[in-house]
């Protein structure tokens, strides 16, 4: 992967709040926020396991990548990614307040 694309990413997730940057030693780490998150998508896999083969239809059907977002407080938290095959396509899961959550196509 890229340096570019791989700090890009870095950005992201440290502007969500889920991961920090030490001011002494300007290593990252992980915050809370990422660590329940993973706990919260855990507590859900049987969401996962009745979505996947409906997502894998929608993603042959239409050729795209499909995501599965969850709630949570006041933002969609992507838990899951079908992706399509073609990689120029193909988004990261990432989180949007609700109201700007890209729109369905």
């Amino acid at each position: 992967m890229p340096k570019v694309t791989v700090y890009r990413f870095l950005q992201t997730v440290t502007t969500l709040g889920c991961v920090r940057q030490e001011s002494d030693t300007e290593r990252d780490g992980l915050t809370m926020r990422m660590h329940e998150l993973g706990a919260r998508s855990l507590r859900n896999p049987d969401l996962v396991e009745l979505a996947e083969p409906h997502m894998q239809r929608l993603s042959v059907a239409t050729g795209e990548t499909v995501h599965l977002g969850m709630l949570i407080d006041s933002e969609i938290i992507c838990v899951h990614k079908v992706a399509n095959r073609d990689i120029s396509r193909q988004l990261g899961c990432t989180e949007f307040p609700p109201n700007a959550a890209p729109e369905p196509r």
